[in-house]
């Protein structure tokens, strides 16, 4: 059952939002609570809450952020559509504002009239494409529910018939050695880990490589292998890690899985 706002939480953030605070086009409230509200947009006053997975900010973060992980739902792997690289809440609050128009509102696509309105149109990114998304917000109110593009043009692209879904990136570095680790578990339908991916880059020897570890044999194969001449800082590197795409070890999973001739080199991982 969905975790949304009740009529008290609704009252209540209509009550703050009024607040002389949330006219300053700089103030960000973090909050801590579901019903806490974080920003009210500029020019119609939408007001975006902290929330939870299921309602608010945090829903649309978790649910359509470019790097928020898929789930499995009844036996296939949900992928809804997702953000632009770099989204972040003054986005989600423009988009939202340019879609809020009474000329928008589509009645016949709300599921549910007695809890939200529904609302559908274009917004022009930066690069001149326009894009068509929908707002929904609590009905009769500017709480934002939720927002997010219609089609899944923004969402990683991989590997065609891929089985497993993947997770969020981890990280370690290893300071006696100047390496740099990125891993990322892919998970099967019952949400087991079947497979492992590490990255590595070496800063002494200027080396890439790409390990994929099979977790039912305990096995781990050298994927790929490369040089560059340098590196990111290690926290962009990590932005960029968690934001490209893996169909290299996508197609090294699948031909291990298909048990495909490959020429993996076996190797053992310290």
């Amino acid at each position: 059952m969905e975790d949304l706002l009740i009529e008290i939480q609704i009252k209540s953030i209509l009550i703050e939002a009024k607040k002389d605070c949330y006219q300053n086009i700089w103030y960000l409230n973090p909050g801590k609570t579901p019903s806490c509200v974080i920003k009210i947009s500029n020019k119609k006053n939408l007001i975006l809450i902290r929330g939870n997975q299921d309602t608010g900010h945090q829903h649309i973060q978790f649910r359509h952020s470019y790097t928020s992980m898929d789930k499995w739902i009844n036996g296939k792997p949900d992928k809804p559509s997702k953000f632009k690289v770099g989204s972040n809440f003054s986005h989600i609050l423009t988009i939202s504002e340019e879609i809020f128009s009474e000329s928008n509102k589509k009645n016949d696509k709300n599921k549910n009239p007695h809890l939200f309105d529904v609302y559908e149109g274009t917004y022009k990114h930066e690069d001149n494409k326009s894009i068509k998304y929908r707002l929904v917000l609590y009905r009769n109110t500017k709480i934002i529910h939720t927002v997010f593009p219609i089609r899944s043009k923004f969402n990683r692209k991989i590997v065609k018939h891929f089985p497993f879904i993947r997770s969020q990136l981890s990280t370690r570095y290893k300071a006696m050695n100047a390496e740099r680790e990125y891993y990322f578990d892919f998970l099967d339908e019952f949400e087991n880990i079947r497979y492992k991916s590490t990255t590595t880059y070496d800063e002494y020897r200027k080396s890439i490589k790409m390990y994929v570890t099979d977790m039912s044999s305990n096995l781990t194969y050298l994927v790929y292998e490369s040089t560059f001449e340098e590196v990111l800082e290690f926290g962009l590197q990590m932005i960029n890690e968690s934001i490209k795409d893996t169909k290299i070890i996508e197609r090294a999973i699948l031909n291990i899985e298909t048990n495909q001739d490959n020429n993996y080199k076996i190797v053992s991982l310290k």
